[in-house]
């Protein structure tokens, strides 16, 4: 047996010994975040992170964190961290706490009374406690290599950290509730509930009258004493598994793809919580973890990796070397970023201006003073707002600025051509406008702004009507719309085709070669790769620490997740979307080649509807919006 053979034999050994704590839970000792380095900042700043950046929510270091979520009454609470930083694990003591009743010695104390109760001593315990001196209780070294010694030193006593609250102890009859995706509960929950070498659940607590000694496997349910069950349900189950009784609690154990499953557990639950490494990117439960103002009935608790006292300091150095840049966030600082595929713009850049965005727009629709289901009546209608108090997805604008006098605009548009259902487009797949100007000197403004986005669910005929009435909201708009390729395009153009300001760009003729100008917007490959070159280089022009100049939040998302698809090219995943950053493409190449376009159009005589001369408009020179340039003429003034 060599010397490694005999130290594990040794701390086994030691382990098991009688006059222990009997079991894991209640040698329990909570951990919380401590100040941390500044070189810990430093690194965080090299990695486009700002851990200050939530601290209204999560206070400055030190603060809360597995202890804070333990002594913690309120009905929801969540617990978000880097990744193997200890939420599974606390999240599966504080459930068994519930359920058992048993505290553990250090919850049973005030905060820094020494309970008398001697730690174990194991390698965990060595790396956060140290090896203590048995006669003077002082620190000998962390030394996990150790040979135990009883007679010479130990890991020192238990310290309170706060009295658990009694009132979240389940009562008898109780359901409880745990979410979590299949493989995690088949590496992490079983081996910890079921019976084994690794199970954590105190002896004599299983009611072994039910089922096969306690457990059902195939319905994942462990029986408690006191009727109290215990009942895992998978991810791959769908939201409906929650629309059932009410449980004293509910623990998802990860981020549900379900987004659906997540209210509805919510409101069956007593208490709900959420505990997650954000590997999912920027979804939906971000603004359970970081909302703009933090419910009264909700405490969050966070934590990166290097916070964990039993973290290993040499493994996470490894780790991050075969970590991808855009892992690190999630998985060494526990934010949301779009995590998955290598990302076609700077991630660091944009996570970080995510992190810092202070958003300045309003909700509001957009109202006609009359009947707008012709395009002609649109563009001579008055247009006001009505404050609306979130988005609906539908008709409701994001105001950035309100249109002003005798100032051009242009609205750039993406087309949703996915399949259309009774209520529009599918979810993922939105229609998408962009509404912006040239910078003004009087304002000593350097980039073009942003006025109004919109994302719509509208089915495009409905979409087409509702900007048209945005556009008549911003003096008469150019409109930047998709419409050379595509079935719902062809649809849009149709119904705005008595639209007298329509953008054009010249088309080459598969078939002639010629050049001609077309109402609308290109968007085949070359185009494409331009739209997203004009936004890279905006990209690049400003450092992390920068005010991007981009203040519309989905916008910023949609470039944080966009990947390099086949061929290098642009694309999103199949859970993501590009239908904001399309439009934004669309208006800097306007903003790019065709300034001379942007004026008050309320103040100029309209020109004949494209439409109704479309075979001419290539050889009318003197049309005022034919002056335009050639698809990348001009790109070198990008570099």
């Amino acid at each position: 047996m060599n010397a490694a053979d005999q130290i594990d034999t040794a701390f086994n050994q030691y382990e098991a010994r009688s006059d222990q704590v009997d079991n894991e839970l209640e040698a329990l000792e909570p951990w919380d975040v401590a100040l941390r380095p500044q070189a810990i900042h430093d690194r965080a700043k090299r990695d486009g992170v700002d851990l200050y950046v939530y601290e209204r929510i999560t206070g400055r270091d030190p603060h809360p964190f597995q202890t804070g979520y333990m002594l913690s009454c309120k009905p929801q609470r969540g617990l978000i961290c880097g990744s193997r930083t200890g939420k599974s694990y606390i999240d599966l003591m504080d459930g068994l706490v519930m359920i058992t009743h048993v505290i553990p010695y250090s919850m049973r104390y005030g905060p820094g009374v020494d309970t008398s109760v001697k730690r174990i001593v194991s390698r965990e315990n060595i790396r956060r406690w140290g090896r203590r001196c048995i006669s003077t209780g002082e620190l000998i070294d962390h030394n996990e290599r150790a040979m135990p010694d009883p007679r010479e030193w130990d890991c020192g006593n238990i310290i309170g950290v706060g009295e658990y609250p009694q009132e979240k102890l389940s009562p008898p009859g109780s359901q409880l509730w745990l979410g979590t995706g299949a493989q995690h509960f088949q590496n992490f929950w079983k081996p910890r509930l079921w019976p084994g070498a690794k199970c954590l659940v105190p002896e004599g607590f299983i009611d072994t009258r039910k089922g096969d000694a306690g457990y059902h496997v195939s319905t994942k349910i462990c029986h408690f004493n006191g009727d109290r069950d215990l009942h895992v349900i998978t991810f791959e189950s769908k939201s409906r598994a929650y629309e059932a009784e009410e449980a004293w609690f509910v623990k998802f154990d990860e981020e549900n793809p379900d987004a659906e499953a997540f209210p509805a557990a919510v409101s069956h639950a007593t208490y709900f919580s959420q505990a997650e490494t954000p590997y999912r990117g920027l979804t939906y439960t971000k603004d359970y973890f970081f909302p703009d103002s933090m419910p009264e009935e909700r405490d969050i608790f966070h934590a990166i990796a290097t916070d964990s006292p039993y973290r290993n300091r040499k493994k996470l150095e490894s780790d991050r070397k075969v970590w991808k840049p855009w892992d690190i966030v999630a998985r060494e600082y526990g934010f949301h970023s779009e995590v998955r595929g290598e990302p076609y713009f700077d991630r660091i850049k944009l996570n970080s201006w995510l992190q810092h965005l202070k958003e300045i727009h309003h909700f509001a629709i957009l109202v006609p003073d009359r009947d707008v289901s012709d395009a002609k009546d649109a563009f001579n209608a008055r247009v006001d707002e009505v404050p609306a108090p979130e988005d609906n997805e539908r008709t409701t604008w994001r105001i950035y600025e309100k249109a002003r006098r005798g100032v051009g605009y242009a609205a750039a548009i993406d087309i949703a051509e996915g399949d259309e259902g009774e209520d529009g487009v599918e979810a993922q797949d939105k229609q998408a406008v962009v509404i912006g100007r040239l910078p003004l000197q009087e304002l000593n403004e350097t980039r073009p702004v942003i006025a109004a986005t919109l994302r719509s669910t509208l089915d495009t005929v409905s979409f087409a009507t509702v900007s048209s009435v945005s556009l008549a909201r911003y003096n008469n708009a150019v409109l930047g719309a998709e419409t050379q390729r595509g079935y719902f395009n062809g649809i849009f153009a149709s119904e705005l085709r008595t639209y007298p300001y329509w953008y054009h760009m010249p088309a080459v003729s598969d078939k002639t070669g010629k050049v001609r100008n077309k109402p609308g917007v290109d968007t085949n490959a070359k185009t494409r790769n331009i739209f997203f070159d004009l936004i890279d280089k905006w990209i690049r022009d400003f450092e992390i620490l920068d005010d991007p100049m981009i203040y519309d939040k989905p916008l910023l998302a949609e470039l944080n997740g966009a990947v390099r698809g086949k061929g290098g090219r642009c694309d999103h995943l199949s859970d993501g979307t590009l239908d904001t950053a399309m439009a934004f493409g669309i208006f800097l190449y306007i903003v790019e080649y065709s300034p001379h376009i942007f004026r008050d159009n309320r103040r100029h005589k309209a020109a004949e509807p494209p439409y109704a001369k479309w075979r001419n408009l290539a050889s009318n020179k003197q049309h005022e919006l034919s002056r335009v340039s050639f698809p990348g003429q001009g790109l070198q003034r990008m570099r």
